[in-house]
C-alpha cells in the first residue's frame, strides 16, 4: 500500500487533464477512508492468502506447533493496541478486538501494565477536552480536532464517536459513548488509570503495576531505570523521545517479556514458553538486541493468528481495517469527509447562519477582519469549516476589543496621572499660599506689637 501511494504522483503525471487527476485522488481517498464491503473483503483475502502461503506453506505439523506456541505465550499489549480496542467505531477497533479475542480463544495470556493504562487514560482525557465539559456535546473544538488542527495526533475515541454518529450507534453525548466503550453503566466525564485497569480486567486483560508482577524483585526495578535511560538515549538520537514515562513503560515491557521467556516472571496457573510485546516500536529491540525480537507489530500478529485459527469471510474483511490502522499509527490519517459532514453538518450550518448575521450587522468589521468582501468569503469557505471560521472571527474581534480596551485603559491611566499631578501641584500651591499668608500675618502682628508698646524713659 505504501508503494502504491509513493508511485501515485508519477501515475498522476500520465493523466490527460486535471479533472482526471482530481477524480483519481478522490477515489483513492474514498477507498482508504471508507472502503466498501467488497473492497474490504478482497483486500483482506488477498493479504491473508499471501501471508499464509509464505509463512506456513499449508503444513499441518507447522500449524499445530504454531497453535501450541501461541497458547503458551504471554502477549503484553501496548497502549497503541489498547486504545483502538476500547475506542468503539475507530479505525483500528475491529482488528484490535479480533486480535485480542483470537489470542484469548487460543489460550494465550493477554496482559498490560499500569503505565500503559496511564497512556490510554490520557488519550481519553485529550478527547474529553475537545467536547463541552458540562454536556459532552460537540463544539467548535471538536471540529478542529477532527480536522487535525493543532499539534494533537489522530484520536481514536474522537474518530470512533464521529463514525458512530453516521452509523447510528453514537446517538447521545460523548460522555455516554465513553461509558459504552469502557463498559460503564452510565456516562464517563473523566478517565483515570484505574478506570482503564478495571476495563482491561473486565475484558480478561491482566493489568498490574510492574512491581506487582510475580517474579519481579528489587533488582528488576533498578534495572528498569537503567534500561529506561538507554531507551531515552536511543529515542533522543532518533528524535522520537516524548517523556520519561514513555521509556519507563517500554523498559518494563522489555524486562517482563525477557524474564517471562526464561521463566523468572510467571503467571499463576499458566506455563509460559514464549512472550511478546505487541507494539509499533522498534526501539526496544535496538536496545535489547535479543535473539528473538521482543516486539511484534499488531498487524503482523493478527495475520499470524489468522493463519493458525479459523477466520470467516467477515473476519477477513477486518484485515483491511488492520491495514488502515497501521497507516494511522504511522501518522498517515485519511479524513472521512462524509462522516464529518454527517456529524457536524448542523453545527456547520448554524455557524454559517451566525456568520451571515454578523455580516449583515457588522459588514465593515467582518471585511476589516478578513480583508475580503462578503461574496469572496462565502464562496471560498467549505461547509464544515464554518465553525472554525466563526470561532476565528470572534477571536479576532475579541483581540481587537481587548486591544481597544487596553488602549483606553492606558489613556485613562495617563489622564489620571496628569490629574493627580495637577491636584498635587494645586495642593502644594495652596499650602505655599497659606504659608505665605501666615508669614505675612505674623509679620504684621509683630509690627503692631512694636508700635503699641510704651517707650522707656532716658536716664539723665
Amino acid at each position: 500500500m505504501v508503494a502504491l501511494l509513493q508511485s501515485l504522483p508519477d501515475f498522476l503525471g500520465e493523466l490527460r487533464t486535471r479533472d482526471e487527476a482530481h477524480a483519481l485522488t478522490r477515489l483513492v481517498q474514498q477507498v482508504l477512508s471508507a472502503p466498501s464491503e467488497p473492497e474490504q473483503f478482497y483486500i483482506g483475502l488477498a493479504l491473508q492468502a499471501q501471508f499464509g502461503v509464505h509463512l506456513l506453506g499449508y503444513n499441518q505439523d507447522a500449524l499445530a506447533a504454531r497453535v501450541r506456541h501461541v497458547s503458551e505465550s504471554l502477549f503484553l499489549v501496548d497502549s497503541s493496541t489498547l486504545i483502538p480496542y476500547f475506542a468503539e467505531g475507530s479505525r483500528g477497533h475491529r482488528p484490535a478486538r479480533l486480535l485480542l479475542d483470537k489470542l484469548r480463544d487460543l489460550g494465550a495470556t493477554v496482559a498490560t501494565t499500569r503505565l500503559l493504562a496511564v497512556e490510554v487514560a490520557e488519550h481519553v482525557r485529550w478527547a474529553l477536552s475537545h467536547f463541552d465539559p458540562s454536556t459532552g456535546a460537540a463544539n467548535v473544538s471538536t471540529v478542529q480536532a477532527a480536522y487535525g488542527y493543532g499539534a494533537g495526533r489522530d484520536n481514536a475515541f474522537l474518530h470512533g464517536y464521529i463514525e458512530g454518529i453516521e452509523g447510528g450507534t453514537s446517538r447521545s453525548s460523548f460522555f455516554a459513548y465513553l461509558g459504552r466503550c469502557l463498559g460503564k453503566t452510565g456516562a464517563v466525564m473523566d478517565c483515570a488509570p484505574r478506570d482503564i485497569a478495571a476495563a482491561c480486567r473486565a475484558q480478561a486483560i491482566a493489568c498490574a503495576p510492574f512491581e506487582q508482577w510475580q517474579g519481579v524483585g528489587a533488582d528488576a526495578v533498578a534495572e528498569r531505570d537503567k534500561v529506561a535511560t538507554d531507551l531515552r538515549t536511543t529515542r533522543e538520537a532518533r528524535g522520537s523521545f516524548t517523556h520519561n514515562r514513555q521509556v519507563s513503560a517500554e523498559a518494563e515491557a522489555l524486562l517482563l517479556v525477557r524474564d517471562a521467556r526464561t521463566g523468572q516472571v510467571t503467571i499463576p496457573g499458566k506455563s509460559l514458553r514464549g512472550a511478546f510485546f505487541l507494539s509499533q516500536t522498534r526501539a526496544i529491540d535496538e536496545v535489547a538486541n535479543p535473539t528473538v525480537p521482543i516486539t511484534m507489530r499488531p498487524d503482523a500478529a493478527l495475520q499470524w493468528i489468522a493463519t493458525v485459527s479459523h477466520c470467516s469471510p467477515e473476519e477477513l474483511r477486518v484485515l483491511t481495517d488492520n491495514l488502515l490502522w497501521e497507516m494511522a499509527e504511522g501518522n498517515f490519517s485519511i479524513v472521512n469527509q462524509q462522516s464529518l459532514a454527517f456529524a457536524f453538518g448542523a453545527l456547520a450550518s448554524a455557524a454559517k447562519d451566525r456568520f451571515e448575521e454578523e455580516m449583515a450587522q457588522h459588514g465593515a468589521l467582518v471585511a476589516n477582519v478578513f480583508g475580503e468582501s462578503r461574496p469572496s468569503i462565502i464562496s471560498e469557505v467549505e461547509q464544515l469549516q464554518w465553525p472554525v471560521v466563526l470561532e476565528s472571527y470572534f477571536a479576532q474581534v475579541a483581540d481587537r476589543q481587548a486591544a481597544e480596551l487596553a488602549e483606553k485603559s492606558r489613556r485613562l491611566e495617563d489622564a489620571t496621572k496628569r490629574a493627580t499631578v495637577a491636584e498635587k501641584d494645586r495642593r502644594e500651591l495652596a499650602r505655599l499660599r497659606a504659608a505665605e499668608a501666615t508669614r505675612k500675618s505674623k509679620a504684621r502682628s509683630k509690627q503692631r506689637a512694636a508700635k503699641s508698646s510704651p517707650k522707656k524713659k532716658k536716664k539723665r
